[in-house]
């Protein structure tokens, strides 16, 4: 692009056509050069297309970075699935971080050229920065320089074109099903909007293309059932849940009946009390003969009563 030291000899006419082309590489700290080779030594990079001599190609990649720019992993997606990862426990490997205060030159931190045999047309990207999982969180130093950083660089598509009658599309990828299987991908048509009354005044207007996407049944296999046997835990579990909640209530039902029980025969106890001290139920229990007025002992005599 004519750049090197000086940004005023940029060639915009140069930049403008290699965006357009998807030479592009997005970063926010970490340099990469990504290109495909074949056997015969021809070679495609980001936004080129390769066709290669066998179905063998080889991925190569450097990725450099200042110390305290974090490269923790580098990845190889193909056709939307990630198909290789390494860090600084594989090989090729990731370098170890030197320290950022260290002031070591040291800047490659990952050189490689990984072979890969393909049985279709495909699309290669690559990414390096820190690791995806756990999440990443901003990095000591380069946070401090960046606040919130995070460091990530990834290519655009080099597009491999096996039998060189133009690229074709595999599709979109679909990871919709839970049992490990080969990668399916879906069907994506662009529609003629010319030809759909419905969709003519997007043509006209000059909007974006619409696209019909069908997705393969057996990309599904499984899910329904995966997803059948889910709603039956729950709702096994709802129903747990609202037995042990009737339970409750009957419990606390059966409590509140004993509660009145006890409170009735209280209130029967005093009533009964409150019967046998009236004057006239102890004038009913006096013995026959008895003086009126006069209280009787226990063994049916007067009793006796004192005076002060």
């Amino acid at each position: 692009l004519g750049v090197g030291d000086d940004p005023a000899s940029l060639d915009t006419s140069a930049l403008n056509t290699n965006v357009k082309a998807g030479k592009m590489i997005g970063t926010t700290g970490p340099y990469m050069t990504v290109s495909v080779t074949d056997t015969a030594s021809a070679s495609a990079g980001v936004g080129d297309t390769i066709v290669p001599t066998t179905s063998d190609v080889t991925v190569n990649i450097e990725v450099q970075s200042a110390a305290w720019i974090p490269v923790e992993e580098v990845r190889i997606y193909k056709n939307g699935f990630l198909h290789a990862s390494y860090d600084q426990t594989t090989t090729p490997a990731v370098g170890k971080t030197p320290k950022p205060t260290s002031g070591s030159k040291k800047v490659i931190r990952f050189a490689g050229s990984i072979p890969i045999t393909l049985s279709e047309d495909s699309w290669i990207i690559v990414e390096a920065g820190q690791k995806l999982s756990p999440l990443p969180t901003p990095a000591e130093v380069a946070g401090t320089i960046v606040p919130g950083l995070e460091s990530v660089a990834f290519s655009n598509p080099i597009w491999v074109d096996l039998a060189g009658d133009g690229f074709d599309p595999p599709g979109l990828p679909v990871e919709a099903s839970p049992i490990p299987r080969a990668p399916r991908f879906a069907g994506v048509e662009e529609l003629d909007m010319d030809l759909i009354p419905e969709y003519k005044h997007h043509a006209i207007e000059g909007h974006l293309p619409i696209h019909k996407i069908t997705i393969p049944a057996e990309a599904l296999d499984g899910l329904s059932d995966t997803a059948g046997k889910k709603a039956d835990e729950e709702n096994a579990d709802d129903a747990k849940a609202d037995d042990a909640k009737a339970d409750t209530a009957k419990a606390d039902t059966a409590n509140d009946a004993e509660s009145r029980d006890c409170e009735d025969a209280g209130k029967t106890d005093q009533s009964d009390d409150a019967a046998d001290s009236s004057p006239q139920a102890q004038a009913e229990a006096s013995p026959k003969g008895a003086p009126s007025g006069e209280a009787t002992s226990s063994l049916g005599g007067p009793a006796e009563s004192s005076r002060s």
